[in-house]
């Protein structure tokens, strides 16, 4: 074109200043008209030389462009010309170009999608497209290839265009694109797996075929954590390989070296031959071969100057190989990945810490008594979510009732947890002095208000097995629910503020009753609050204690929470606990407690309950209670020496007699090796039949009464 163009200023400008000889020659009438002319001919001979310097400067300018200047025909598909810097970008001369050699540098889905953009430029006058070239140098670059139509005064077209040089635009766009898409990603999840499995995921297929990441295990180890490849079946097959993905001895000391040293590991391309290692089986070889290579980056894992690991890339496409740049860009992809991946471990110990502290501040094991179930379930939150404060805790009382409490501290983590267990623990102290729950919750109040300033929604109540009642203080927290056996709900009034806000706050008590197949509910807010904090209401709970009530669970406490919840973890930690009354009276009695004087309460209280429900009236029962008491402070005591044991005490009503026999598997000491002591007597004096049997088990003393005795 250059030429083209230049010529033909040239012949212009010659046959110009030709035809002004001419004329200077056969005018020499006129002195005048000879001056005139000759300063046109100086004008027209500096005009020439000015042309000449612009085609010069444009000849500079052309080459100056890194990938040139090209020109086409009118047709638009035959190169005519073309810059030397764009012949030397594809290593061919004009020849090579014009016979559509440059296609061989080009990825054919490129060539292709340039071809078809040019093919559907349709009448416009300007043409813009992109495309990858893979130049002698070894490299490859992305190109701009910006032309114009161009009209002769005789009407004829042709293109000309230039070339630009855009890899590092297209690359920065890529990289600030990924960047942020990686952000995001770093910020999905708090747990260090799915961290690393959404990153591998991000990167394949857009910066690399395949993607690695190993961690540095124990006793300088290393482990596999994440691979993917964009072709799933080779992904599949390639788990047999030693180190999962390219040959054990490239990729694998790879990877190794690069956690030794901390450094990164650029393989720009290495030969094919490579995958024929013999340090392979066959099997492993044809995995390898499908799973290959052309150019590979392993950048380190560092955070808090410790190297976690590694970060392997790789693409099998020539036209995509990583250059020294693409190490530098990697590099900060695996700073912000180690960082992200160090705060998820640190995370995950403290969550695992505060989820330990917090399942080992609940109650090992709740009170059993006869007749009433006694049941709770613990759910944590969403892993996503910190370890809360909630809590549940039932536990016996000096007077023979049952102390029970549950609530939520407000916060997450460590703090959460510590507080839970501190006011847990002080509602069980306060409340074995034998205070009321009013004053109970009080106390637990000034606590927080003095000494831990958290704020705190709490429930403490007694429970009395004989009159199947549960009084209760509330403060802040949701309200029992109480389903009795004819499916009648009730619930409380909320009538004081959490604990911790103020100190002029009292705590008015509540009672609700326990009739014989009722179960009533205590749970934490966890339980009716979706992740968008909506209340399911109060209908689907009390839907679902009804439902827990009549299923006859082993644990309707569970049973409860999984109505409610279902299988995915909530998006709050869950504290449900249940009281359920037997639906039938006492009629059957079966209890084992410790061999301890502070089980004799509980005997008594289960045994006063047992002959109520045998009809025995209630003037007659301190009687039988004294002689049961005997007997079973005779095994408590005599029994068992330092090591202690337990005590079993059964009861039932049989052919119109109250059967009671009480059991222990230790051996009598001393004086009442013989069943004569002094206790004994006192329950020979008030039951008839007494026996006591005694062999290498233990001794088993049996007491049988006409029932009728006992009944007026």
């Amino acid at each position: 074109m250059r030429a083209a163009v230049a010529a033909a200023c040239t012949l212009v400008i010659g046959f110009a200043v030709e035809d002004m000889r001419r004329r200077a020659v056969s005018t020499k009438a006129s002195g005048r008209l000879a001056g005139e002319e000759a300063q046109r001919v100086r004008r027209l001979e500096r005009m020439k030389a000015a042309l000449r310097r612009a085609q010069e400067r444009l000849s500079a300018l052309s080459e100056a462009l890194p990938f040139g200047m090209w020109e086409l025909d009118g047709a638009g598909s035959q190169i005519v010309h073309a810059s030397d810097s764009y012949c030397q970008l594809f290593g061919m001369n004009m020849e090579e170009i014009a016979a559509h050699g440059w296609r061989e540098r080009v990825p054919p889905d490129d060539a292709e999608r340039f071809l078809s953009a040019w093919n559907a430029r349709g009448d416009d006058d300007i043409f813009e497209g992109e495309y990858r070239v893979h130049a002698v140098d070894g490299k490859t670059y992305w190109i701009l290839s910006r032309g114009m139509r161009l009209t002769a005064a005789d009407g004829t077209t042709s293109w000309a265009g230039f070339s630009l040089d855009i890899t590092q635009r297209k690359r920065s766009e890529q990289r600030i694109s990924l960047l942020s898409d990686l952000g995001r990603v770093l910020s999905l999840s708090l747990e260090p797996q799915p961290i690393l499995e959404r990153v591998a995921e991000l990167l394949v297929p857009r910066v690399a075929d395949w993607c690695a990441i190993d961690l540095a295990g124990r006793d300088q180890g290393i482990e596999r954590a994440v691979l993917v490849h964009r072709d799933r079946e080779r992904m599949r097959a390639a788990r047999c390989l030693t180190n999962s993905a390219q040959l054990a001895a490239l990729l694998g000391t790879a990877s190794a070296r690069v956690i030794a040293s901390g450094e990164p590991i650029l393989v720009r391309s290495f030969p094919r031959d490579v995958h024929q290692s013999a340090m392979l089986s066959p099997e492993q070889l044809a995995t390898a071969q499908a799973f290959r290579a052309d150019s590979v980056i392993v950048v380190p894992l560092i955070a808090r100057d410790q190297t976690l690991g590694s970060l392997t890339v790789a693409v099998d496409d020539p036209w995509q190989r990583y250059e020294s740049d693409d190490v530098d860009f990697m590099g900060i992809v695996g700073r912000r990945v180690a960082l992200a991946f160090d705060n998820a471990l640190l995370y995950e110990r403290e969550r695992r810490v505060a989820d330990m502290f917090q399942r080992a501040s609940l109650p090992a094991s709740l009170p059993a008594i006869p007749g009433i179930g006694i049941h709770a379930h613990y759910v944590p939150g969403a892993n996503e979510a910190q370890v809360g404060g909630d809590w549940y805790d039932a536990f016996q009382l000096a007077d023979g009732r049952i102390g029970i409490s549950i609530g939520d501290v407000a916060g997450k983590g460590l703090h959460a947890a510590s507080v839970m267990s501190t006011v847990r623990l002080f509602i069980r102290a306060t409340a074995l002095e034998g205070l009321a729950p009013s004053l109970v919750l009080a106390r637990a109040n000034a606590l927080l208000l003095n000494d831990k300033p958290t704020m705190v929604t709490a429930l403490f109540g007694t429970l009395d097995p004989e009159e199947l009642t549960f009084t209760c203080a509330v403060a802040g927290h949701p309200l029992p629910v109480v389903v009795d056996a004819a499916g009648e709900a009730t619930t409380g009034v909320p009538v004081a503020p959490p604990l911790g806000i103020t100190i002029d706050t009292s705590f008015p008590e509540q009672t609700f009753m326990l009739p014989l197949g009722s179960l009533m509910a205590l749970y934490t807010d966890g339980l009716v609050e979706s992740a968008e904090d909506a209340r399911y209401g109060e209908a689907d709970l009390v839907k679902a204690v009804r439902k827990a009530r009549s299923a006859h669970d082993a644990n309707p406490a569970e049973g409860i929470a999984k109505l409610l919840l279902g299988d995915a973890p909530p998006s709050d930690d869950v504290a449900v606990l249940t009281v359920q009354a037997a639906a039938k009276p006492l009629l059957e009695l079966d209890l084992t407690l410790p061999a301890q004087p502070v089980s004799g309460r509980l005997f008594r209280q289960a045994l006063r309950r047992f002959y109520l429900a045998a009809g025995v009236t209630t003037d007659a029962i301190p009687m039988l209670q004294v002689a049961m008491g005997e007997a079973i402070t005779n095994s408590i005591q005599h029994a068992y020496g330092v090591q202690g044991g337990v005590v079993r005490v059964q009861g039932r009503v049989e052919s119109g007699r109250l059967i009671v026999e009480i059991a222990d598997t230790g051996r009598w000491r001393g004086p009442h090796d013989d069943g004569g002591g002094y206790g004994l007597q006192i329950v020979r004096s008030i039951v008839n039949d007494v026996t006591i049997n005694t062999d290498e088990r233990g001794t088993i003393i049996r007491m049988v009464h006409p029932i009728g005795r006992f009944i007026t």
